[in-house]
């Protein structure tokens, strides 16, 4: 009986502390660094947003707040108010994708669905040069961790558009993206190939990459890179290790 009392006890204090920790974050010893995420961007945003909050613990682990708007360029992407986040808030990037080449090249097949490339006009250095700089600026604003996502490569879409120095174009861009900000211990930098939900060797080849969109720009599923971004974000998968698919 005495024995039974000690463990109905011991039972009693765990529920107590469980409980306790939930109103009280800071004497939870499990707890995870970062509960709410916010994502600015265009339409890789949105739909990262959207599967986000599909994934399990939504609204009860962690929560999300999408700024995102499609279509939008860099200049004009909408941002949460830098100056209210804290600590253990993390912040969402996606910058360039709708910068990378002027609109007039592009067009949308409507029976296909297919974004095609017309042509192919590589931005001078300085563009992207004043953009990194902006976002310097801009994310210099907040406490909150910065996560920044690669531009996921685009417009892989037919015979007819194949234009030499593209894909060498993304990922110099790309590649200059993570060297800026190699320096900053408060920015993270995710290469978009290792977040598509492929293995790394699978997805560096473009025609697997390209099998993994709708319409050579936008991905089926976006359950990958959703889990990705919760786990560089939350530290929910961190057990795991690696990158999440």
């Amino acid at each position: 009986m005495y024995a039974y009392l000690i463990l109905l006890t011991a039972c009693t204090n765990m529920i107590l502390t469980a409980f306790n920790s939930k109103l009280n974050p800071s004497i939870n010893t499990f707890q995870r660094i970062y509960d709410k995420i916010y994502l600015v961007g265009a339409s890789h945003g949105r739909r990262t947003s959207e599967a986000l909050k599909r994934l399990p613990g939504y609204g009860v682990d962690f929560q999300v707040f999408c700024f995102c708007v499609g279509g939008r360029k860099f200049y004009d992407l909408a941002w949460p108010n830098l100056d209210l986040l804290t600590t253990q808030d993390v912040l969402v990037v996606f910058p360039f994708g709708n910068d990378l080449v002027d609109r007039k090249f592009i067009k949308k097949d409507q029976k296909t669905r297919k974004i095609h490339l017309l042509n192919f006009q590589p931005r001078e250095k300085q563009y992207f040069e004043e953009r990194l700089s902006y976002l310097s600026r801009k994310i210099s604003h907040t406490v909150a961790k910065v996560i920044i996502i690669t531009n996921f490569w685009r417009h892989f879409c037919c015979s007819k558009h194949v234009h030499s120095g593209w894909i060498s174009y993304q990922n110099d861009i790309n590649k200059n993206l993570v060297e800026y900000f190699a320096t900053n211990n408060k920015v993270l930098v995710l290469n978009h190939i290792k977040i598509v939900g492929l293995p790394y060797r699978k997805a560096r080849d473009v025609l697997q990459y390209r099998e993994l969109q709708t319409d050579c720009v936008h991905f089926r599923d976006y359950s990958p890179i959703a889990r990705n971004v919760l786990k560089f974000s939350t530290g929910i998968f961190q057990s795991h290790g690696g990158f999440a698919r």
